[in-house]
């Protein structure tokens, strides 16, 4: 997994957000398929969750998982072109730092590429 560049933001200590991430991404072979985590360099003293792929080649959702740990990742395989992934929950913090998206192939294909689609969105907001 890659931390990726753009879908990142700055948390506060002791403070509690809810976030949302859409993820659009374009896979050149159904071999690579996609992956992707929570990562980044904030205290969590509470991590809540739910990570969702979906193939929109077949209409179906390919992967998820509940988390509660950066670093907990869930990957598919899924048909080549353009497909849908998202993150939603909900996190409680005990030092600032960053939180933020990273993705990779779910299988490795050197050949054929995967990529984050530009216009996919990070959305945080303090409650």
């Amino acid at each position: 997994l890659q931390d990726d560049d753009h879908l990142t933001i700055s948390l506060a200590a002791s403070s509690t957000y809810e976030f949302s991430l859409r993820i659009f991404n374009t896979t050149v072979s159904a071999t690579a398929g996609f992956k992707m985590a929570l990562s980044g360099t904030v205290g969590v003293t509470s991590l809540k969750a739910q990570l969702l792929i979906w193939d929109d080649t077949t209409n179906t959702l390919a992967g998820f998982a509940r988390v509660t740990a950066l670093g907990s990742a869930v990957g598919a395989g899924l048909g080549a072109g353009d497909n849908y992934a998202e993150i939603k929950g909900t996190i409680e913090t005990s030092t600032a730092g960053t939180l933020l998206l990273q993705w990779a192939q779910n299988v490795a294909d050197a050949v054929n590429g995967t990529t984050v689609q530009r216009n996919s969105v990070f959305t945080l907001q303090k409650i």
